[in-house]
C-alpha cells in the first residue's frame, strides 16, 4: 500500500488575523515575501510517501 500526502507551507488569510500576527516581525516578512510579486516567492510544498505491506 502506498500513501501519499502534500501540504504547503505558506500564510493565508486566517495566518494573518488576530494579535499574534501584528506582534511577530517575522511573519510579517514572510507574508512579504510570500506575496509581494516583483520577489517571485512561493511556499513551501511538503511531501511524503510512504509504503506498507499487508500480507495475510
Amino acid at each position: 500500500m502506498k500513501f501519499q500526502i502534500q501540504d504547503h507551507f505558506g500564510l493565508d488569510v486566517d495566518d494573518v488575523n488576530g494579535k499574534y500576527f501584528e506582534n511577530s516581525p517575522w511573519l510579517c516578512s514572510w507574508l512579504i515575501l510570500q506575496r509581494y510579486k516583483n520577489y517571485a516567492y512561493k511556499s513551501f510544498i511538503n511531501e511524503a510517501v510512504f509504503f506498507k505491506d499487508i500480507k495475510g
